[in-house]
């Protein structure tokens, strides 16, 4: 049985592995390009969905960059929420939190539990790193979710 479910496995992994050779080579080609934001990016993350500690780990990661004085900012694609704009403030990082309802569970439960550090959602990560550094000019950059 395990030669067969491990065929199984190698035949459901090929499209995978085969786009993303294809995504690699696209960026290594100039075909593709990396968005550059001003201030470092980490990136907290893993292939498995949900309940595997990630956010969790952002608040670590923030707690631990704020003990040290480094200014950071979480960026998320905001689950679940009902926003429409190309990115917006989940929280301003003075208390001030949207509703779970309008940019997503996650991101509002990290803007409660860290009240001063900025939380930006957008589709598109980048977009939100481009809000949260329009306002307060680069900063460490932490993704949730990131992969």
């Amino acid at each position: 049985m395990s030669g067969l479910r491990g065929a199984l496995l190698d035949l459901a992994a090929w499209p995978w592995a085969t786009l993303s050779a294809l995504r690699a080579w696209a960026y290594a080609n100039k075909w593709a390009q990396a968005e550059r934001l001003q201030g470092p990016v980490v990136s907290i993350g893993n292939l498995a969905l949900g309940g595997r500690g990630k956010t969790p780990v952002v608040v670590r990661v923030c707690q631990i960059l704020a003990e040290e004085g480094v200014a950071t900012a979480i960026l998320s694609r905001g689950y679940m929420g009902t926003y429409r704009q190309t990115a917006v403030l989940a929280s301003d990082g003075r208390g001030s939190v949207r509703p779970a309802r309008d940019v997503g569970d996650e991101p509002a439960m990290l803007a409660h539990h860290l009240p001063t550090v900025p939380v930006a959602v957008a589709a598109r990560r980048a977009d939100a790193g481009r809000l949260i550094e329009a306002h307060w000019g680069p900063r460490v950059h932490v993704l949730d979710d990131g992969f």
